[in-house]
């Protein structure tokens, strides 16, 4: 994976995705996923796949499809609870990661679906 470009651009904070986040999406294979029930519970769950299952659907929107995993639907009752979610993607052998925090929603769109079969 190319990683010019990569360093030390993460140590701004803004309020959309830049070009330069979305290669770092784009190339990375991991995602972690932190969740709270409106108890205050928190979950942490990974999500992988080949590098690209992340989707940047715009500027503010990632498409991130759910796949197999420990079989549990945690993070899916807590969104239903309290939509924030933080995001930890990784690319490995990679010395940045990319944190992202926003509101997320469960989507039910069939050609997003689709998509990311």
């Amino acid at each position: 994976m190319p990683t010019e470009g990569f360093t030390n651009t993460f140590l701004k904070v803004a309020d959309q995705l830049n070009p330069v986040a979305e290669r770092f999406i784009a190339a990375a294979p991991f995602v972690i996923i932190s969740t709270k029930s409106s108890g205050g519970l928190i979950d942490v769950s990974p999500k992988d796949d080949p590098a690209g299952f992340v989707e940047v659907y715009n500027d503010k929107t990632l498409i991130i499809p759910d796949r197999l995993g420990n079989h549990r639907v945690d993070g899916f009752l807590n969104l239903l609870e309290d939509p924030n979610v933080a995001l930890l993607f990784v690319v490995p052998g990679h010395g940045d990661t990319l944190r992202n925090a926003g509101k997320a929603r469960i989507g039910k769109d069939r050609a997003i679906s689709k998509r990311h079969a």
